[in-house]
């Protein structure tokens, strides 16, 4: 015989399993929305108190802080005077110079350093480094995994300014370098024991400002604009904004800067061999900030002729003629990120400034509202920048300036009458 089915009965185990797992997940996706939250948090912390950040970090640096800079420095990296800028040799390590950026393994960090730092992008699974975490919860508009180029060594000796590099990405140095920053953040919004323990874990406790071989400390450069005009000298700032890029977001900084990277991916011999330049990266900068150019990308392989295409002709003119004059001003640590900070200063005579930012004859195309952020200029003189003298250079030694910011304005202050020169 054969039993009846009872279409009625019920499963209470199953219905109970069911209750369970979706609670289960109710739990997951509410851990998911608490560590987005805190993840957040702690970002727009980071974006709001970045200089801060970084000056507390300088104070476990304090033996390596030379010149009353915010910058970690090593032995003799800040010159005694302005050095001219084709004065300093770069070389490459044969053993980083991959063009796949020392090798395409993303950088993946411990389980526990992922479960206390690290937010969740699912409800299973927890980032598994800094880029991927700004990539799915923060992502600003500029975010791309560009080639640059890492300090690997530093080699100086009387007058020989020797910098070593290799190759690297961007998202290589935002997991090695940016999440110091956002560990730092962390840190200062956790509370009791808890801080104890994101200390025990921290990256930077295995780390020193010089650990080259452990980081890819990719370099930056900071240029600070001067223009000789009337027997006085002008400058610019830039006020970073605060959505649009990956790091040092809503801070002050001296203007030109850059990361120092090929203009193209493509990284044939010949755009390498134009583009390992500090100069030519300079001058890049000057065309996309300063005039408000598309940036350099260098997109089907196209490298950039810096001696013929425009405007950088024109920038070869008051080079040669030397009418700008670039120096450098010394190398630095940045001591919250451990990012290279390559200093340097601009000095244009004011009519080839003029010349070169310029349209029509009369019209400007200097921009003041530019891609990312904001120049700083000083009501009707906007186009010729903000006197450079103790009180103006001094508003910028605190409040949200970036370090290397303030090491230049510190050093072109201190170096003024060389800058100044002869009129």
């Amino acid at each position: 015989m054969v039993p009846e089915l009872d279409l009625l009965a019920i499963d209470w185990q199953l219905v109970l399993g069911g209750i369970a797992c979706l609670a289960s997940m109710g739990v997951l996706k509410a851990w998911q929305k608490k560590s987005k939250e805190k993840y957040l948090r702690c970002r727009k912390y980071l974006k709001t108190n970045r200089s801060q950040l970084s000056y507390i970090a300088a104070e476990k640096y304090q033996r390596y802080i030379t010149e009353n800079l915010p910058l970690v420095t090593g032995e003799n990296w800040i010159p005694d005077e302005p050095v001219p800028l084709n004065k300093v040799v770069l070389t490459t390590s044969q053993d980083h110079w991959n063009t796949n950026g020392d090798s395409d393994e993303d950088v993946r960090y411990s389980t526990f350093y992922q479960l206390w730092y690290m937010p969740f992008v699912s409800c299973l699974r927890k980032a598994e480094n800094y880029s991927e975490a700004i990539g799915a919860l923060d992502k600003p508009k500029i975010f791309k995994n560009r080639k640059h180029f890492r300090l690997i060594s530093v080699y100086i000796n009387a007058d020989v300014f020797r910098l070593t590099f290799g190759l690297s990405s961007y998202f290589k140095y935002i997991d090695t370098c940016e999440v110091l920053c956002y560990e730092s953040a962390v840190k200062e919004l956790a509370k009791g024991s808890w801080k104890l323990i994101l200390n025990v874990l921290s990256k930077r406790r295995s780390l020193t400002p010089f650990s080259f071989d452990k980081m890819h400390s990719n370099a930056g450069i900071n240029t600070l604009t001067l223009i000789r005009a009337g027997g006085a000298l002008y400058f610019y700032m830039h006020t970073r904004s605060k959505n649009e890029i990956g790091s040092a977001m809503g801070q002050n900084h001296v203007v030109p800067a850059g990361e120092f990277q090929p203009a193209s991916d493509n990284l044939t011999a010949k755009a390498l061999d134009a583009d390992f330049n500090i100069l030519h990266n300079i001058l890049r900068e000057y065309a996309e900030e300063f005039l408000g150019m598309e940036e350099y990308e260098g997109k089907d392989g196209i490298s950039i002729d810096y001696e013929n295409d425009p405007p950088f002709d024109v920038f070869k003119e008051g080079l040669d003629s030397k009418r700008i004059r670039p120096f450098f001003l010394g190398l630095g640590i940045d001591p919250l990120s451990f990012k290279t900070e390559i200093l340097t200063v601009c000095v244009f005579d004011e009519e080839i400034f003029r010349t070169i930012f310029k349209n029509n004859g009369s019209e400007y195309r200097l921009q003041s509202e530019i891609e990312f952020g904001k120049l700083i200029a000083e009501g009707k003189r906007e186009l010729n920048g903000m006197l450079f003298n103790e009180d103006n250079v001094g508003i910028f030694h605190k409040g949200n300036t970036l370090p290397a910011g303030v090491a230049c304005l510190k050093l072109a202050w201190k170096f003024r009458d060389q800058l100044m020169g002869k009129e």
